[in-house]
Formats: structure tokens, sequence, C-alpha cells
């Protein structure tokens, strides 16, 4: 058990993990507030979900950890499995339960739910065997974050399938869905950029980068242009339902912050800054699910 919780705490940090299962699945299962036609929200049902976009993380994480060894024993080679002291062999221990349990709850959230599920389930499988074309992915870092970004929406519509149920969509919902699923996945691709946006003495010989790929200034003025983008189109949707103002200041002041941060380390560009930069991305995703979360909440009131 010591030997579990020590590499969870490594490779999947609990509080961190659920800040952001829980921000993005609540900001999706509240969006439907602003429809003509919804379901009421249902305690358990979120909770549930929450619980469901956490295992599904962590299934993502253990793929991930199969996928990788080889690299990553040259590349992190003080990582716990890297060293041996965790085995591929104790993870899957973990995994199978867990692809058990999200299908059992999946199956009781409901038949769309589950079939949602197994959608992301074939997913994710694929982007474990890097959809059969490793070594033209791995030369394209662009083209292989967006192959595993398309998982954002399906995870998106898990959520808002609960609350939508039988009621039909009108053309202002479904417009309102697309731009959300664009605006959220562009604040998750903001966050991919900046968690491997490194510095030269951050940069790993045996790991990929966006910078060493892209160079520092092509990845922060991206970076910075995606999360403006992302921000954009959540203030579309804001000023379309008339959602309060404070909301969208909210959000702008957290997508300066992330702007300033990336600025800095552009001008120093070092080991620390690089550091807050991923920080930074972290704070502006999560930040902005839970800003939304709350603007999409009290829509009613």
């Amino acid at each position: 058990m010591n030997k579990y919780i020590r590499y969870f705490n490594e490779r999947f940090p609990i509080i961190g993990v659920t800040l952001y299962a829980g921000s993005l699945f609540l900001a999706s299962y509240l969006l439907p507030n602003v429809f003509s036609n919804h379901s009421k929200v249902d305690g358990q049902r979120v909770i549930l979900g929450i619980v469901m976009f956490i295992l599904i993380f962590l299934h993502l994480r253990l793929f991930d950890e199969h996928k990788d060894f080889e690299k990553d024993k040259l590349a992190y080679p003080e990582r716990m499995l890297s060293k041996g002291v965790i085995k591929l062999k104790d993870l899957k221990i973990i995994l199978f339960p867990v692809l058990f349990l999200e299908g059992i709850i999946a199956g009781y959230l409901g038949a769309m739910q589950f079939v949602i599920w197994l959608i992301i389930l074939a997913w994710t499988l694929l982007m474990l065997k890097e959809f059969y074309i490793s070594e033209y992915l791995n030369k394209r870092i662009g083209l292989y974050l967006i192959s595993h970004q398309f998982l954002v929406p399906l995870m998106i519509l898990f959520p808002i399938s609960q609350r939508i149920g039988n009621y039909n969509f009108i053309e202002n919902d479904i417009l309102i869905t697309i731009l959300y699923i664009l605006g959220v996945t562009c604040l998750t691709i903001t966050y991919e950029l900046g968690r491997k946006t490194w510095s030269t003495d951050r940069e790993n010989s045996h790991a990929d980068s966006y910078t060493k790929y892209w160079g520092i200034l092509n990845t922060v003025v991206i970076t910075i242009s995606i999360a403006f983008i992302g921000t954009s189109i959540l203030t579309i949707i804001m000023l379309n339902c008339e959602i309060d103002f404070k909301y969208l200041v909210i959000n702008y002041l957290l997508l300066l912050i992330l702007v300033a941060i990336e600025i800095t380390f552009l001008t120093k560009t070092n080991k620390i800054n690089s550091k807050m930069v991923e920080i930074s991305a972290a704070l502006f995703m999560i930040g902005t699910f839970i800003n939304t979360s709350i603007a999409f909440a009290f829509y009613l009131t």
C-alpha cells in the first residue's frame, strides 16, 4: 500500500487531479442551465460523474505508463517505475478494477452515458497504441497533441448528456454546445502546451517538448493565441446568455496572468520561469473551469 501511495504522489496527485476532473465535469454538467430545456441538477449524478472523470484520468495515466515505459526509463530514470520500485504488473492490478468500475458507473448513469464511455474507452485504447502510426505521429508533435485532444469533446458530452436526456435541442443549444466544446478544448490544449514549455536547461534528449520542436518564441505565441481563443469563445457564450459581466472579467484576469508569465518566460528563459508557465497554465485552465461552473450554476437565479 505504501508503494502505491508513493506512486500516486509522484504520478497522479489526487488533489490536483480532483480539481481538474471536478471543475471540467461541473462546468460541462451545468452548461445546460442556459439551454431552453434541461433536467434538474442531481447531486448523486454529480458525485458519480466526478468520480468517473477521475477514474478516466487514472486509466489514461496507467495507459501512458505502459505506452511510454521504454522512453521514460531513459528520460526519467528517477521515477519509481523506471527504477523498478513499482512495476507495470503492479499497475495492471489497479487498471482492470478501474475500467470495471468505470463501466459500472457509466451503466448506472444511463444507456447514453454507457455508449459514450465505450467510445471514450475505444479512443484511449487507440491512444495507447498511438493509432498504430506511432512513428508518423512522433515526428509531428502538433498532430500528436490534436489526436489526443479529441478525447475532450467525448468527455464533455458525458455530463451534458446527463442533463438533456430526451429533451430536444434547439438550434441555439447546439451552437452553444459546439462553441463550448471548442472553447474548453482550447483551454486543455493550453495546459498541455504549458506543461511542456521548457527552458534549455529543462530539455531532455529522451523526451519531447513543444519548445524543442517549435522553438521558445513560437511555443509562447501559439500558447497565448490558443488561450485567447478559448477565453473569447467562452465570452461569446456568456454574452449570448447574458451572464453577469463579472464572470467575463475573472476569465480575462486569469488569461492576463497566464500571458504575463509566458512573456516573463520569453524574456528570461530559465527553469524557474519554465515551471511557472506550467503552473500558470494549470491555474488558468482550472480557474476558468471553476469560474465558468459558478457562472452557469447561478444562471437561473
